[in-house]
């Protein structure tokens, strides 16, 4: 897994732009809003710093994967995973996530979490591979009615 580096921030919104239209409930955003964000933004998300950071899985072919996380109120939030289709379950997911868990190593902050759809029991299952555990019951999210998520955390004790 790599981290994103400034120059790549083209190739960055391109596979924003591609999970979005792939999987529109898995983020906290939307086609459109990303589609209207300057350049200068994009360049802003590609730019790693002690508060965050986005890593993608690549092949010869393009990037087929993407995961971010930053620092939040002295946690560590997992946000944007993403693989794509024709990638899933070939472990794409379980690397983005120890990018991530890596980092967060590294980072000094208390906690790492994320938020999931409640009813997205395949993402689930995979962050709970990877160590991570439910800690709070389904709450909804801002984007509107219908759209529930867990928290979970990860532990080391897997």
């Amino acid at each position: 897994m790599l981290a994103v580096d400034p120059t790549e921030w083209e190739s960055l919104r391109e596979i924003r732009l591609k999970a979005l239209a792939d999987a529109p409930q898995a983020f906290g955003s939307t086609l459109a809003q990303e589609l209207a964000r300057p350049e200068a933004a994009w360049r802003e998300r590609a730019e790693p710093s002690a508060g965050g950071c986005t890593w993608t899985a690549r092949t010869a072919s393009g990037w087929v994967g993407l995961v971010g996380a930053f620092v939040t109120e002295g946690r560590v939030q997992l946000v944007s995973m993403w693989v794509a289709p024709g990638w899933r379950r070939r472990g794409v997911a379980r690397a983005l996530i120890a990018a991530v868990v890596a980092w967060f190593g590294e980072s000094g902050q208390g906690e790492l979490y994320l938020r999931v759809g409640a009813d997205n029991l395949v993402a689930r299952r995979c962050y709970e591979a990877a160590g991570f555990r439910l800690v709070e019951t389904p709450s909804t999210r801002p984007r509107g009615p219908g759209s529930e998520t867990v928290e979970m955390t990860w532990s080391d004790l897997g």
